[in-house]
């Protein structure tokens, strides 16, 4: 593993997509502390209107993923991630200045259509450059750039909240964003020539109709792929329903929310390092069994979350970290694990049209997600969200059991299948 990274980092087209990324993740938990800040703190946000602003970050990836994973495989790349950064600065800035909660939620919706675009190409753009023999090494590596951003971010967010104020944090955002996409200038453009839409409504709308069909048929022939993307996607739903309410509890237990929700992230981030780190060198045997283990441990943090609420504030500064760190290292064993089965299985030149479903799987359960925890926090308390949460989560790991016996006997049944046809030809 080691050599293979050394040979990627050897590709300067790889260096520099990377190094965009790096500051584009950093970015975006500069600004997500700061949103939080701004709609959960300065604005005295409810449990509903909280969920909102989430809603329309996540609205568009649910909606639109399957569109824009198409465009990624009809345009440039390149050009789609130059473009998308771009208008995300400007949407930023629109959100630092905003006056009202709907103007939030507007830019937000915008924004949360353009960074679905940027995702999709950066998936193709990444498998485009690196090559399938290195596309492990390349994800890993990928994963523990987007984890380590959570480590620094929510330090550095915390640092520019307090010294120039929630704008600044947004502002600084916009810059740092800025420099990722002069970073992409570098990036090579693709040696194939794009297919072009046609120009007619007609044409697009039926060339975009067979795209999609044609992902969605792919993705159904690589059943275990499949199963371990519908299972992630219930997982998700689960996990969101306590997700975006984090500051709400906080809010309701420490005087200062922003500290703790910084720590709290650092050491998620942390987490998710370090379990990116360790399944990029390792043999993944089974996706499945990385989900049954840590939904399970997931399940047990959000319960514990809230049944330990009622410790002094002194206890959980401690106490809530260290079960975050957990809770980190676990989500980021499924997304890493489930991302490399998905990338494997899948030829460069469908990659934007089978992300774009899977995406839209998993967007679909945290948009639910951030629906339902809203509603229970708002009728019932937020410790009641978490405890559903976690339960929700614990039943899913005792689910995929059963799951995991029925998908690998069949893997094994079509394998042996397939080597006794090749037998006899």
């Amino acid at each position: 593993m080691a050599v293979e990274s050394k040979k990627l980092f050897q590709n300067k087209g790889y260096v520099y997509i990377i190094a965009a990324q790096t500051l584009s993740s950093l970015g975006s938990w500069l600004d997500m502390l700061a949103l939080m800040g701004l709609v959960a703190l300065k604005w005295n946000a409810s449990p509903l209107e909280m969920s909102g602003a989430m809603l329309m970050l996540v609205a568009p990836m649910v909606l639109l993923a399957s569109i824009t994973g198409v465009l990624a495989d009809r345009f440039e790349r390149k050009h789609i991630m130059i473009i998308s950064n771009v208008v995300c600065i400007v949407l930023v800035l629109g959100i630092a200045f905003s006056t009202a909660l709907w103007q939030v939620y507007a830019l937000l919706f915008v924004r949360g259509f353009f960074e679905t675009l940027f995702g999709s190409a950066k998936s193709g753009k990444v498998k485009e450059i690196v090559g399938m023999e290195h596309i492990q090494a390349a994800m890993g590596i990928s994963g523990m750039i987007d984890n380590a951003s959570k480590i620094i971010g929510p330090f550095l967010s915390g640092l520019l909240v307090a010294v120039i104020g929630i704008k600044g944090s947004f502002i600084t955002n916009a810059v740092v964003v800025a420099v990722s996409t002069l970073l992409l200038l570098k990036v090579p453009t693709s040696l194939k020539t794009p297919q072009k839409v046609q120009s007619t409504k007609r044409s697009w709308v039926t060339t975009l109709h067979a795209d999609l069909r044609e992902g969605f048929q792919f993705l159904r022939s690589i059943p275990v792929v499949l199963i371990s993307v519908l299972l992630l996607s219930f997982m998700v739903l689960a996990l969101q329903i306590a997700d975006t309410q984090i500051i709400i509890l906080l809010r309701e237990l420490f005087t200062d929310p922003t500290k703790i929700m910084g720590y709290g992230i650092a050491c998620a981030g942390a987490g998710t390092f370090l379990s990116s780190a360790y399944y990029a060198k390792r043999q993944i045997r089974s996706t499945l069994t990385i989900l049954f283990t840590a939904t399970l441990i997931m399940g047990c943090v959000l319960v514990s979350v809230a049944l330990l609420s009622v410790l002094p504030v002194s206890v959980l500064t401690i106490v809530y970290p260290a079960l975050f760190f957990n809770m980190g290292f676990s989500i980021g064993a499924v997304s890493i694990t489930t991302n490399i089965l998905a990338q494997k299985q899948t030829p460069v030149d469908k990659t934007g049209r089978v992300f774009g479903f899977i995406n839209s799987l998993t967007t679909f359960g945290m948009l639910l997600g951030i629906v339902t925890g809203g509603l229970l926090s708002e009728g019932f308390g937020v410790v009641v969200a978490f405890i559903l949460s976690g339960s929700l989560l614990i039943i899913l790991g005792l689910v995929t059991i059963p799951v995991k016996y029925v998908v690998e006997r069949r893997h094994i049944h079509v394998s042996e299948s397939i080597a006794s046809a090749q037998g006899k030809a």
